[in-house]
């Protein structure tokens, strides 16, 4: 008398965990990616938020003329990122450069004071060009530069 055998075989086992082991990986790189992508359109949406509120400000100073609409820290050249360095205007930094024509540093706090609320970045500027720099994530993960100002964008 023949018994009958049931059940899976080894290697339909093997098949099924590298089928699993297959679609799980899958699954996981496109969530990294998902993750990605959506992390570098919120640095752009950020940058491009605080190049309109810098614009706002400078279109009030240029209205009114108080140089106290410009705020922020007033930065020298070493303070600028390297990474930057091919995009700035270095007549900013001479002794007969405007106020609107320098580069500023904004924290959280001067920016929440614009309106710029839930910003985890703090960002370096140029009111008269509307130049914007992320100084503490100079470059996304795909190598995009977080640079703009008012005629070119970096990081398209």
């Amino acid at each position: 008398m023949k018994k009958e055998q049931k059940g899976v075989t080894l290697i339909a086992l093997v098949v099924m965990i590298i089928i699993i082991v297959i679609i799980a990986s899958i699954t996981v790189y496109s969530g990294v990616s998902t993750l990605q992508d959506s992390r570098e359109k919120r640095l752009i949406v950020e940058l491009e938020m605080v190049q309109h509120a810098i614009l706002e400000v400078y279109t009030k100073y240029k209205t009114v003329g108080i140089e106290s609409y410009l705020v922020g820290e007033e930065l020298t050249q070493d303070k600028i990122p390297e990474k930057y360095f091919n995009f700035i205007n270095e007549t900013a930094f001479l002794p007969s450069a405007q106020k609107d024509e320098k580069y500023y540093y904004l924290d959280k706090t001067i920016l929440e004071d614009m309106g710029i609320t839930n910003n985890d970045y703090t960002y370096i500027v140029n009111y008269s060009d509307g130049e914007v720099m992320n100084k503490d994530v100079q470059e996304t993960a795909t190598g995009k530069i977080l640079y703009m100002s008012n005629d070119f964008k970096a990081f398209e």
